[in-house]
């Protein structure tokens, strides 16, 4: 049935195409955009027929109409276009309807070659053709009369497509889910893509999503050149929960892996075989949100906002880059109130981790094999939505020159981390901190390692802690015959770390610093036991008196006399093992029968003050 009129009178075209189904010829090559050229002429004389037989070429149950038709040698403008997809009983399924279009040159030869009902099925052709310069609307509508989709003002430049394989069904439109609708769009190409005021929604109810204005440019088929969404807001229907999104920024996506992605999207909660091929199958070169915001789900006081999210080439869920600055919430669930000031993770690579899973081969990620190369954390704050909070001031670390999956070279540092002792709920755990005088337990942290594989030797440059008004702890050591791949190895195979007893101890240094913290122990044990400190560290003393007099050799002897030196001025104690010959932890856990063997072999040394 083909019937055309122009003006007011609508036409109406059943298309009388090939059997139903969209796909395109060529699919997984093309060439780049087709980019804006010289149009011909418009035969408006011709103009109805050629109209007519491209919507003839249409899937037979899309039904295709428009209105008011005017035609001229630059451009065709239509009062309404409108595409249709219809059940085998008539009953629409979906609409897709444009309103005051304005098309600028048009290629109609090349639409006969595009929706070419003899050429469905045929040979592959991967060449996109010019179709149309300009397509404006003034509004266009997704969806049922009521209800659906709508947005205004949209704009497509240089548009091109490639050969269909059979009969596209624009009425389904209207009615396609995501991957159906992504995997469409690979068949066309174009310079920009643009639209504003787009809103959606069940029928007879308030729009449940809105966005400002879409922009999309430089799409080859593959990949979106850049995506651009301005002020999305968004409400499930007869809930509280809702969402905000001031912008959303991507760059260089590709469209495919956006199909792969919504096939697979029911499965991803239970993260199955096809959905984790599915994201690791997306890449792009930049993503940024900004403004988010997420409020009421669970109850009225849960919300999350975050000032900007960004991240940088990502694939196989590998980024070079993530970086999250001003988030804060609260979590009704766990009555949790949380703030941070930014947190920037660099080299990450999480896919690596996932491919046992990815291939069936295992039913967990290999944690082992996940890798981020650094951290940037900085103003923490978690904890009740009312009082004081733990709060960690900021965290450097990183790691680098990897070797078999194996970081060599590793630094952190932690500063003004707070935890006060009223996060504690019970009275009877919080007392102890309160005992010893502390409102608040004050931490600094510092690491510096480098890992020889190939030697096997590990050297913890540094490691300390510190406790302010309190105490530091300093570790460094140098350990041979470390081999971290085979205790990586151990542990994810739930297997003791056997490993470690063939590791050779070249050299160690403990070391203890006191600001306070000696005496305050003191006093919190004298008052459990009924003393004075003084009292109580005489004792103290006089057993280590005993045990130097009892000692069984020189070394030994040195050691404990040191230790009781520390106790007559607590300052200062450093514990220091330099083996004349390394020690493996085999031999010492062998020799501990004899203490001042083990102490020479060990090379011994305690120093106080």
């Amino acid at each position: 049935m083909n019937k055309i009129v122009i003006g007011a009178v609508t036409a109406v075209v059943i298309g009388v195409g090939a059997a139903a189904g969209w796909y395109f010829l060529g699919k997984d090559s093309g060439p780049a955009l087709v980019g804006t050229t010289s149009a011909p002429a418009i035969d408006c004389n011709t103009a109805k027929a050629d109209i007519d037989a491209a919507f003839a070429s249409l899937a037979p149950e899309t039904k295709a109409t428009y209105a008011g038709l005017q035609c001229d040698a630059a451009k065709l403008t239509f009062a309404e276009v409108r595409f249709a997809g219809q059940n085998a009983g008539g009953t629409e399924t979906g609409a897709f309807k444009l309103t005051g279009v304005v098309v600028d040159g048009v290629f109609f030869d090349n639409i006969k070659k595009i929706f070419n009902p003899a050429a469905y099925g045929g040979q592959p052709v991967t060449d996109r053709l010019p179709l149309i310069n300009k397509l404006t609307a003034a509004k266009v509508t997704i969806g049922p009369e009521q209800g659906g989709a709508a947005f205004d003002d949209l704009a497509i430049v240089a548009l091109g497509a490639r050969q269909f394989a059979k009969a596209p069904p624009l009425g389904a439109l209207g009615s396609m889910g995501p991957a159906d609708a992504i995997d469409a769009l690979q068949a066309f190409a174009f310079d920009s893509l643009g639209f504003k005021n787009l809103s959606g929604g069940e029928p007879g109810a308030a729009p449940s999503l809105t966005v400002a204005a879409i922009n999309i440019t430089a799409f080859d088929g593959v990949t979106l050149g850049g995506l651009d969404i301005t002020t999305l807001a968004a409400q499930e229907p007869g809930k509280p929960g809702k969402v905000g999104i001031g912008s959303i920024s991507l760059k260089g996506l590709g469209i495919g892996d956006l199909a792969a992605l919504a096939k697979a999207a029911p499965g991803m909660a239970d993260a199955d075989t096809e959905g984790l091929k599915a994201l690791m199958a997306v890449s792009f070169d930049s993503a940024a949100v900004k403004g988010f915001d997420a409020s009421g789900f669970e109850s009225p006081d849960d919300a999350v906002k975050i000032a900007s999210l960004t991240i940088d080439k990502l694939k196989a869920l590998a980024t070079a880059r993530v970086a999250l600055e001003g988030l804060e919430g609260y979590s009704s669930e766990g009555e949790v109130s949380f703030k941070l000031g930014h947190l920037i993770l660099t080299g990450i690579d999480v896919g690596t981790a996932m491919q046992g899973m990815v291939a069936g081969t295992a039913t967990e990620p290999d944690f082992a094999k996940l890798r981020v190369d650094g951290y940037d954390l900085a103003d923490l704050a978690i904890g009740p939505k009312t009082g004081d909070k733990v709060t960690l001031a900021s965290l450097v670390a990183s790691s680098s020159d990897y070797v078999d999956g194996i970081a060599t070279r590793g630094t952190a540092k932690l500063a003004g981390f707070v935890f006060p002792a009223t996060v504690i709920e019970s009275e009877a755990d919080r007392q102890p901190l309160i005992d010893l005088g502390y409102e608040a337990l004050k931490l600094e942290m510092n690491v510096d390692y480098a890992y020889d594989p190939k030697a096997k030797t590990m050297d913890m440059k540094d490691f300390t802690l510190k406790l302010l008004d309190g105490a530091a702890l300093s570790l460094s050591f140098n350990f041979g015959d470390f081999d971290v791949k085979a205790l990586q190895e151990a542990s994810a195979a739930m297997q003791p770390p056997l490993a470690l007893m063939g590791a050779k101890v070249v050299k160690l240094s403990l070391g203890y610093v006191d600001d306070s913290l000696i005496s305050r122990i003191l006093k919190v044990a004298a008052k459990e036991q009924g003393q004075t400190p003084e009292a109580l560290m005489a004792q103290a003393k006089q057993m280590v008196a005993m045990q130097a007099q009892s000692a069984p050799g020189p070394v030994t002897k040195a050691a404990v006399e040191a230790v009781a030196k520390f106790l007559d001025n607590p300052k200062s104690l450093t514990i220091a093992l330099a083996p004349p010959t390394p020690v493996t932890f085999a031999e010492i856990g062998a020799k501990f029968e004899d203490l001042e063997g083990l102490a020479k072999s060990l090379g011994l040394t305690v120093t106080a003050n």
